[in-house]
C-alpha cells in the first residue's frame, strides 16, 4: 500500500518518558530500551483509562484519521488512538501538525470502529509514545475482546442495552387517519 507516512522524530535520550494523564503523571517504559514492556504498559493503560473515561482520543484531518504503516505487518496500516487527550495533543504537536484532536465514545469505538477496522484489516495502535514511531499494534477484534473483558458485567450490560436501543426501529408517531376514499360522499353542486 502506498500511504503518506508522517515523519517521526526519534529521541531516545531518556529510558523513561513521563506521560501526563488527567490525574497524574505515569512513567512509561521507553520502547528503545524494552519494547515488550512498553507495549504491554501502553496496552494496559489504554484499556484502563479508556474504560475509566469512556472515551478514546484520536487525530483526524479532513481526509482521514492519523495512521502509520505497520512495523510488523507488511502492507498493513495502523490507526492511532490514545486513552488521554494530553497524549493525543502531544502527538499532534510533534508528529501530526495537520491533524486535530478528536474523541469517540468508548461505546462507538468498541462496537463500531473496532469491527470496521477488523473488516478493513486495519490494526489499532494504542498509546504510542511521542517521538517514537512504534507502539502496540493490536488486532482490533482482540482489543475489543480485551476491552469487554476489562469492562465488567455492569458496564457491558449497559453498553449492550444502549446498542439494543439503537438497533430497535424507532416507533413513528401515530398519524391521524386519512379519510378513506370509499367513505367520502360525492359532492353535489
Amino acid at each position: 500500500m502506498d500511504h503518506p507516512i508522517p515523519e517521526f522524530p526519534i529521541d531516545d535520550a531518556d529510558a523513561v518518558e513521563v506521560v501526563e494523564t488527567a490525574d497524574e503523571a505515569a512513567p512509561v517504559a521507553d520502547p528503545a530500551v524494552d519494547p515488550a514492556a512498553a507495549s504491554a504498559e501502553s496496552r494496559q493503560r489504554f484499556i484502563a483509562r479508556a474504560i475509566e473515561q469512556e472515551v478514546v482520543w484520536f487525530l483526524e484531518s479532513d481526509e482521514a484519521a492519523a495512521y502509520v504503516e505497520s512495523a510488523t505487518e507488511e502492507d498493513e496500516i495502523v490507526l492511532l488512538f490514545w486513552s488521554d487527550r494530553a497524549d493525543a495533543k502531544r502527538a499532534r504537536k510533534t508528529q501530526f501538525k495537520e491533524y486535530e484532536v478528536a474523541e469517540v465514545s468508548l461505546l462507538e469505538f468498541t462496537f463500531k470502529w473496532l469491527p470496521g477496522m477488523a473488516e478493513d484489516e486495519v490494526l489499532a495502535g494504542v498509546n504510542w509514545t511521542v517521538g517514537n514511531p512504534a507502539g502496540p499494534e493490536l488486532d482490533p477484534e482482540q482489543l475489543q475482546d480485551d476491552l469487554l473483558e476489562a469492562m465488567g458485567e455492569e458496564m457491558c450490560a449497559a453498553y449492550y442495552d444502549a446498542l439494543q436501543s439503537a438497533l430497535d426501529p424507532a416507533e413513528e408517531p401515530d398519524a391521524p387517519d386519512a379519510p378513506d376514499a370509499t367513505d367520502q360522499q360525492p359532492t353535489t353542486l
